[in-house]
C-alpha cells in the first residue's frame, strides 16, 4: 500500500518478509546474530532447522562478524 507518511524501515522490512513463504528470523544486531547461533534462539538451534544455522553462521562469516579460525 502506498502511503505518504513516512513508514518505519524495521516496519517496511518485516512486512515485506512476512508477504514471503516460509518462516523466517530477524536479527537486528551482529551480537543477536551470534548468540542466536550459539544456542540464545530456540527456534534457530531446532535439529531441523540446521540448514538455516549453517546459513547464518555463513553470512556472519562472510560478513567479518566472526573469524574463521578453522
Amino acid at each position: 500500500m502506498l502511503s505518504p507518511d513516512p513508514v518505519d524501515e524495521k516496519a517496511a522490512w518485516l512486512a515485506a518478509l512476512s508477504a514471503r513463504a516460509g518462516e523466517s528470523r530477524v536479527y537486528w544486531s551482529d551480537q543477536d546474530a551470534v548468540l542466536a547461533t550459539e544456542g540464545g534462539d530456540d527456534w534457530l538451534c531446532a535439529k531441523e532447522r540446521w540448514r538455516a544455522r549453517h546459513a547464518l553462521h555463513q553470512q556472519l562469516l562472510s560478513l567479518e562478524v566472526l573469524a574463521d579460525n578453522l
